[in-house]
């Protein structure tokens, strides 16, 4: 893995973007906190890599600042603002990992950040940063986070794709988007869950959907990349509180968006004895099927596969499967990195049911997949299994 990783930065210093731009990238974390520091510092861990594989992608230069420790403080942060001041054509990237709240009296849906010195709103903190008019700006607040039993919901183990896609794919989310993105970890009155392992769930949902949508699809755009997110750490938080990620979108040559928040995810658990299989019946062909993006697809794939939904419920599901892919799809199926087997789709879909307490994620592939030839399925499918 070290040695892909070393790869990559090579080939990415040596592709064509235009240089001399700066990827300017904060890092705010509660470090000293004793009851989710050790979550915060594997969040710094994770975000720093993350950052620097961005910067290598797009070949910006790095201005990476970590404020943790004692340096984790609203005196800090403000030198920092003070100080920041990007070219028209940088990128300013901005993450915070601690604890956060909310107030009866405050209507706004973004949540308040637990720093010393005056109290100070992640939408705040955003509009700040976005007043520095760079030509694009990421806020995340990873915030109110409890201490939850450890799981990790990263996908470690990525099918190796082309470089110069992924590259591209890192250029269109980071070096040709233009405006802003705020991203919150959890909807008013939520707690963000977290473990001192890996860190804060949303923190890996992101940095696992990022991966996914650069490695896998055919185009990265932000809205399917923070949906997808979304999907994950829902389906992940499940019994133990609800968590309802939310983000904001104002990107030139789109209409500036609405908060965005996920349906509830599915909570009910219920023990079963191997319920009666229904029969598999392809959707008829007059009905129009919904459109093929990505993150629903991964969401529908990962809804069977999750244990904490009754065998019953996921099963009378299979029939959806007709939604997105041809009743006569062969699946590819990778185990993390190795190709195991090529398996028709009916086949797939249920083994994915009856293994739900074994498969921790499955990813769609979809640059290795292909749709059929009214572009309303897919016909030819790949996908990756992340087992337990």
């Amino acid at each position: 893995m070290h040695r892909l990783f070393t790869w990559l930065f090579l080939f990415f210093c040596g592709s064509g973007y235009a240089t001399g731009q700066t990827l300017h990238a904060l890092i705010l974390a509660d470090t000293n906190d004793d009851f989710i520091g050790s979550g915060c510092a594997a969040d710094i861990r994770t975000m720093q890599a993350q950052i620097n594989t961005i910067g290598a992608a797009i070949q910006y230069t790095v201005h990476l600042t970590i404020l943790q420790d004692n340096q984790f403080s609203q005196a800090a942060l403000t030198t920092y603002l003070q100080a920041l001041k990007p070219g028209p054509d940088d990128v300013v990237l901005t993450y915070y990992t601690g604890h956060g709240y909310t107030t009866t009296d405050r209507l706004s849906n973004w949540p308040l950040l637990k720093m010393s010195g005056p109290t100070l709103a992640l939408d705040q903190l955003h509009a700040q940063l976005s007043s520095k008019q760079a030509r694009f700006c990421l806020t995340i607040g990873d915030c109110c986070n409890n201490i939850a039993r450890p799981r990790s919901v990263l996908v470690r183990n990525l099918v190796v794709e082309d470089q110069k896609t992924i590259v591209s794919q890192y250029g269109a989310l980071f070096q040709q988007a233009r405006g802003d993105v705020l991203v919150a970890s959890c909807s008013r009155g939520e707690c963000s869950y977290a473990d001192a392992t890996d860190g804060s769930y949303y923190t890996q949902a992101f940095k696992t959907a990022l991966d996914c949508a650069v490695h896998y699809n055919n185009t990265a755009n932000w809205r399917e990349v923070l949906a997808d997110a979304q999907n994950r750490v829902m389906t992940f938080v499940g019994p133990r509180g609800r968590q309802t990620p939310l983000y904001q979108l104002n990107l030139i040559a789109t209409e500036p968006t609405a908060t965005t928040t996920a349906s509830q995810a599915t909570t009910a658990i219920a023990p079963v004895n191997q319920p009666v299989r229904p029969a598999m019946q392809p959707m008829s062909s007059a009905a129009k099927p919904p459109p093929l993006a990505i993150d629903v697809i991964n969401h529908y794939l990962n809804d069977l596969a999750d244990e904490q939904v009754p065998a019953t419920t996921r099963l009378k599901r299979l029939q959806e499967a007709y939604r997105y892919f041809d009743p006569q799809a062969r699946v590819t199926i990778y185990i993390d990195q190795t190709l195991v087997d090529v398996q028709p789709i009916s086949q797939v879909i249920e083994r994915l049911c009856i293994n739900a307490n074994r498969i921790r994620t499955i990813n769609l592939i979809e640059n290795r997949s292909q749709r059929n030839s009214d572009e309303s399925r897919y016909a030819v499918v790949t996908i990756q299994e992340i087992w337990n």
